[in-house]
């Protein structure tokens, strides 16, 4: 009976010992998300087809300022630019518009909305040619 307690006592002073680490460890804020530079989105990202990685959508975005879409049922098409502060800002044939932000986070190239009122992620990208 002793030496269970014992063996009980040890094993809660071992968890106690580690609990500040295993705080600290939770508190650990995750991977920080870098946005890209208008340079970097004219390098990476015009002049190329981007593919969502879950396959719901491709957009291929031509060197001249237009782009083309297509999930698979619509295809859309319209004009894009790339802005200052590096959001790729479009406007469909149709006229709806809009604004992607492309980041980088845990070493992965994503993208979400950035424009009023329509701000989400749209998750990890896939980039190759057009």
């Amino acid at each position: 009976m002793i030496a269970v307690r014992r063996t009980a006592l040890l094993a809660a002073a071992a968890l106690l010992a580690c609990a500040p680490a295993l705080a600290l460890a939770a508190a650990k804020p995750g991977p920080v998300a870098v946005v890209l530079t208008a340079a970097q989105v004219k390098a990476q990202i015009v002049g190329h087809r981007v593919a969502a990685a879950d396959g719901g959508m491709t957009w291929y975005y031509n060197l001249d300022g237009k782009y083309d879409a297509d999930d698979g049922r619509n295809a859309r098409g319209g004009v894009y630019q790339v802005r200052r502060d590096g959001r790729l800002c479009w406007t469909e044939n149709s006229g709806i518009s809009g604004c992607f932000q492309y980041y980088r986070k845990a070493g992965r190239l994503q993208m979400r909305r950035a424009d009023p009122g329509h701000a989400y992620e749209l998750g990890a990208i896939r980039v190759g040619p057009l």
